[in-house]
């Protein structure tokens, strides 16, 4: 193992808590494309997406 690097440890002090955060992120999660698009972009039937006007 190189120094400075951390070793994820499933039942580790926190474990609990990662999980937490990690499920909330999840259960409020949007499209696909919002993710892989580094959330600049939904996918069309994704009901987050707020259509944009054409017009200035």
């Amino acid at each position: 193992m190189t120094p400075g690097t951390r070793t994820a440890v499933p039942d580790g002090p926190g474990a609990a808590a990662a999980d937490d955060i990690v499920r909330a992120e999840l259960d409020t999660a949007c499209c696909e494309r919002w993710w892989t698009s580094c959330g600049t972009d939904h996918d069309s039937a994704c009901p987050r997406r707020v259509p944009r006007s054409s017009a200035a």
